[in-house]
């Protein structure tokens, strides 16, 4: 093909192509959005919460904001002093100056130091202990006014020192954009020579790589352990509903097979039945032996392969001896409940043993020592629980985790299938459960 022929429809295949694909800008502004948002962070926005810590670390801190603040604050009226008498407003003095170790390499010795550098200096690090971000802001601040300042000089150590305790926990542009404002700093104290300004960024440039590996770890290790805490919590809750779905098929078998063989017994217990009502007699027994075995199946999904606990259901009257053996595990218990409370469901009273064994176990582990007191009351068609346990007699051990424990799920996922209701609260520093639980169903209307 001859140099001046063109293919045909070359140009036309070129106008029609997205302009991102011949000039390829999306990178670009993905950069600059990077940029603009790690610079926004760094010296705009403000400084994010930190976690609280321990009063007496508060304390300190407070203590240190206020020494560096004064500190600032001084070094900021003997810079506005010096630059006066530089102008002629004020009589001309001599600089303060103050003889400080040499840290540069190949300097040993001692080195003149301002005493408005060395208060800035000192000021910056005692904030920090608190504002990291604003302590190297407004050394950066100083570094970048040195120049104008008469007989100053730059922080040198104390600003790549700054960013250390300031880049930790920042997000990794402004992380970079810190370290790269930090690089003029290091060139103001190491001279203009290039050799130890290279080793010097070289080892900022590796600090910065270093906390970038750091965040990461954190971040996933932060999301294998919500990851964890959220299928132990969704373990715990569906290994309670299926406990609780085996408690009512318990309870639901039974009165199944009791209307099957009284079904199958009418006709030899009652007179001479028409042949309609022995038909319906064989099909009321029929669909509860069907029913009781549909759901003899649904448990055994249920259990998946777990051994069958044949033992019988605990029901309500069945609360004093729990408390008695709470009693003789050491637990000071009071009970009071009326010796009758009248006629029961049996998922009531199981819902209601399981409720009370649950707040008597978190009261002895949570709060060992100290009273309990176990309340079951019958008002109008509601059953009313209460435990109630007071301040813990002595050290709790094992309790570094502040969020709520699995009995609580459970006990809430038992009220709300019988459709009643649960509340806990502290008081006086103890904790209280409190349940109502409906024994009568609520019947709904329908159109007529």
């Amino acid at each position: 093909m001859s140099p001046g022929r063109q293919v045909p429809g070359a140009r036309d295949r070129l106008d029609a192509a997205p302009a991102d694909r011949v000039f390829p800008r999306a990178p670009v502004l993905r950069l600059a959005r990077v940029v603009a948002d790690g610079l926004a962070e760094t010296l705009v926005r403000p400084e994010p919460g930190r976690p609280r810590p321990a009063l007496a670390i508060r304390r300190l801190r407070r203590v240190a904001v206020g020494i560096g603040g004064a500190l600032l604050v001084l070094a900021a009226l003997f810079t506005v002093g010096e630059a006066l008498s530089l102008f002629g407003v004020l009589q001309p003095s001599e600089p303060v100056v103050v003889r400080l170790p040499s840290l540069v390499m190949g300097s040993p010795g001692f080195v003149a130091l301002d005493l408005p550098a060395l208060l800035v200096g000192l000021g910056a690090l005692l904030l920090a202990a608190a504002r990291p971000l604003m302590a190297w802001r407004i050394g950066l601040v100083w570094c970048v006014l040195v120049p104008f300042l008469p007989a100053q000089v730059s922080l040198g150590p104390v600003e790549p020192l700054l960013f250390l305790l300031a880049a930790v926990g920042r997000r990794r542009p402004a992380r970079w954009t810190m370290a790269a404002a930090t690089l003029y700093p290091l060139w103001q104290w190491t001279g203009p020579g290039l050799g130890r300004f290279t080793v010097f960024a070289v080892v900022l440039l590796a600090v910065t790589i270093a906390l970038d590996v750091h965040a990461r770890s954190q971040l996933a290790l932060a999301t294998q352990t919500a990851r964890r805490e959220q299928e132990e919590a969704r373990g715990a809750v569906l290994a309670e509903r299926n406990r609780i779905a085996r408690e009512l098929h318990d309870v639901v078998a039974h009165h199944l097979s009791l209307i099957a063989v009284q079904a199958e017994t009418a006709r030899y217990r009652v007179g001479d039945l028409p042949d309609s009502a022995l038909g319906e007699l064989g099909s009321i027994s029929a669909q509860a032996r069907t029913a009781l075995t549909d759901m003899r199946r649904l448990l055994g999904v249920l259990r998946n392969d777990a051994p069958v606990d044949r033992a019988p259901q605990p029901a309500l009257h069945d609360v004093a001896t729990l408390v008695s053996a709470s009693r003789r595990a050491g637990m000071p218990v009071s009970l009071a409940m009326a010796d009758d409370t009248g006629p029961v469901p049996p998922s009531v009273g199981v819902c209601a043993y399981r409720i009370l064994q649950e707040a008597l176990s978190n009261a002895g582990r949570h709060a060992p020592g100290a009273a309990v007191e176990v309340r079951v009351e019958r008002v109008a068609q509601e059953l009313r629980l209460q435990v109630a346990n007071g301040a813990p007699a002595g050290p709790v051990p094992g309790l570094a985790s502040g969020r709520p424990g699995h009995g609580l799920v459970g006990m809430r996922e038992r009220v709300s299938m019988l459709g009643g209701s649960l509340a806990t609260f502290t008081l006086d520093g103890g904790f209280v459960v409190s349940a109502a639980l409906p024994l009568e169903e609520p019947v709904a209307s329908g159109p007529r």
